[in-house]
């Protein structure tokens, strides 16, 4: 998904946001925009909820502000799925503790990321894992009650699953 994580504009005139928007859901992420500018910039946008999806579509609206825009042509990316890690927990939905089992095809160091249905980051951790079933338990009490979105990613990992708090 790197060539939709980041959107470079050329010069832009009077330009007051970029929208990105996918597909099914229509799951938007509006990112401000720099106005006026002179040089190219680039915007990035990270989609944390395509969890459990086989192909993604994506374009991105560039809104001025007088109202006018413009679309990017679609573009369209298969998510393949990863042997090299299976993730799987338990209680779900959760009140508070949720065990997280990883099973690693080989030692790694991992990231592992909670964010809610909107993209925004709420816990990051980093731990090392080995080959086989590996057991971490992610505290969500204090979360307010929603989806997230657990992502475990490395340099050759990158999966996800969705995880409901209930009160």
């Amino acid at each position: 998904m790197e060539d939709l994580q980041r959107t470079k504009t050329p010069c832009i005139r009077n330009r007051t946001k970029i929208l990105q928007r996918r597909n099914l859901d229509d799951h938007r992420q509006e990112t401000p925009a720099a106005g006026q500018s002179s040089k190219e910039l680039t915007y990035a946008y990270n989609d944390v909820t395509y969890a459990q999806r086989d192909k993604i579509y994506y374009r991105i609206k560039q809104v001025d502000v007088d109202g006018t825009f413009t679309y990017t042509d679609i573009k369209g990316i298969e998510l393949k799925k990863n042997s090299q890690v299976k993730l799987d927990g338990y209680p779900n939905p959760v009140k508070d503790l949720y065990h997280l089992t990883i099973t690693g095809a080989k030692d790694d160091k991992v990231s592992i990321d909670v964010f809610d249905i909107l993209g925004r980051s709420v816990s990051r951790k980093t731990l090392s894992i080995v080959k086989g079933s590996n057991y971490h338990d992610l505290n969500m009490g204090s979360y307010t009650p929603g989806t997230y979105i657990v992502r475990v990613s490395s340099a050759e990992i990158n999966e996800s699953m969705t995880v409901v708090k209930v009160d």
